[in-house]
């Protein structure tokens, strides 16, 4: 019996690979559940794209564990773990970066610009309860800047789902995520969404290095109290 086709939703992407972007987008908002096989010659209709087109997006979903690829090929959704949440969430944040700085108000770039200083403030002054606060607001007003409903309902729920993640002990937090935020603040005065995206993505990576890393410095003092 064949799986049901899926409908494919089409929302706007960069140039960057909009393959990719969309089925992105479609797990985040849940259109593309766990356990859904993906059909590559299903998604090269609806998109008219070509096999090798969706192999690239797929292996790179399947780089970031959000897809898994059997031995014969057949690609199915994953289930993310709470870092690969963490780690789509930079995802989604770098999609809003690329669609919405570009045509950004100034009111909106001066108060994510707000939001920096906020950001760079605790970070001076070793504030772990106002860091995280400002990592929330700066990422959620960038998730919720696009046009797209759609887009908007899901990065919701997905910055909901990884906001425990910001909470960690204030010895084991990442400080150093000043050290991004003149780059930040360039790329969004510059209206650069490209050059914004891609600091999300090594701060990303780097808030996933330190997850880890507080994660395992717990285990050993857990370890060592018993």
């Amino acid at each position: 019996m064949n799986a049901p086709r899926t409908e494919w939703i089409l929302l706007p992407t960069s140039h960057d690979d909009p393959l990719y972007e969309q089925i992105l987008s479609l797990i985040v908002a849940g259109r593309l559940p766990s356990g859904q096989q993906l059909d590559s010659r299903d998604i090269c209709q609806s998109f008219d794209v070509t096999e090798p087109m969706v192999a690239k997006a797929l292996h790179r979903l399947s780089d970031e564990h959000l897809v898994t690829i059997a031995p014969d090929g057949r690609a199915t959704v994953a289930q993310p773990s709470a870092e690969e949440f963490l780690q789509l969430l930079f995802a989604y944040a770098e999609l809003a970066a690329r669609w919405s700085v570009p045509d950004m108000r100034d009111d909106e770039v001066a108060a994510l610009c707000d939001v920096l200083e906020d950001l760079r403030e605790a970070a001076e002054r070793g504030d772990p309860v106002g860091l995280n606060f400002a990592v929330d607001d700066f990422i959620g007003q960038l998730l919720t800047a696009t046009p797209n409903a759609l887009f908007e309902e899901a990065a919701v729920q997905l910055l909901t789902r990884c906001r425990f993640l910001f909470l960690t002990a204030a010895g084991f937090h990442y400080w150093d995520v000043r050290d991004q935020l003149e780059a930040f603040r360039a790329a969004l005065l510059a209206r650069d969404g490209a050059a914004l995206a891609g600091g999300l993505r090594l701060l990303g990576r780097a808030t996933q290095a330190h997850v880890r890393t507080m994660r395992a410095a717990h285990a050993r003092r857990a370890g060592d109290d018993g």
